[in-house]
């Protein structure tokens, strides 16, 4: 009897395993996108450095991550991030900060030698999540340094929520990119505090 059934049933398995192939959805690729405009400012000259910068390790995975409860998350395996989520959001940041003051030279971590910039901006995402119809919540604490030793230096603590406003991922990823150009909009602040406070020394 096993000659006759047990072909049927390999058969049989494989016929479910190509059928559930044929059934799985294809994935999606998103990206955070930098903030479109910003009031013109004069070029500052100044040469900013951005990261490195510190993920949570829930986030520092290619599957976008989503928050149905307080403490519960859903990774998807059929909505990705397009690439690196931490390269991604540096690179935003970087094309942010070059809007808000004025200027081109904001390098991204790593940077070569030769070119030193002025401010250094270091950051640790703690938080960096949300839900589709919900709202997205970033927690980052970041510091400023000085490339002289001898200047003051700043440090601060970013806890911002914006609304999805959807039902899609595209709209969490969008409301993600909304929260970032806050999060830029608070660095690039206390980076001309910064400078205002060197302007004045000098």
């Amino acid at each position: 009897m096993n000659r006759i059934y047990l072909p049927g049933l390999l058969l049989g398995a494989g016929a479910l395993l190509l059928g559930a192939c044929a059934s799985s959805p294809p994935s999606s690729f998103y990206l955070l996108t930098p903030m479109k405009a910003a009031p013109a400012v004069p070029d500052s000259g100044l040469i900013v450095g951005v990261g490195p910068v510190r993920l949570a390790d829930y986030l520092d995975r290619p599957q976008i991550v989503s928050r149905e409860v307080p403490n519960r998350l859903r990774v998807s395996e059929v909505h990705r991030w397009g690439g690196s989520l931490q390269d991604n959001l540096l690179l935003v940041l970087a094309q942010n900060l070059s809007l808000l003051l004025g200027g081109e030279q904001v390098l991204v971590y790593p940077w070569d030698d030769p070119l030193q910039p002025d401010y250094q901006v270091r950051m640790e995402v703690r938080r960096f999540d949300g839900g589709p119809d919900s709202e997205v919540e970033l927690d980052a604490r970041w510091s400023i340094e000085a490339a002289d030793a001898a200047e003051a230096s700043g440090k601060g603590r970013s806890l911002i929520r914006e609304a999805v406003g959807g039902t899609e991922v595209t709209d969490l990823v969008a409301a993600q990119s909304r929260a970032l150009e806050r999060l830029s909009r608070d660095i690039a602040a206390e980076i001309q505090r910064l400078e205002q406070g060197r302007a004045g020394r000098e």
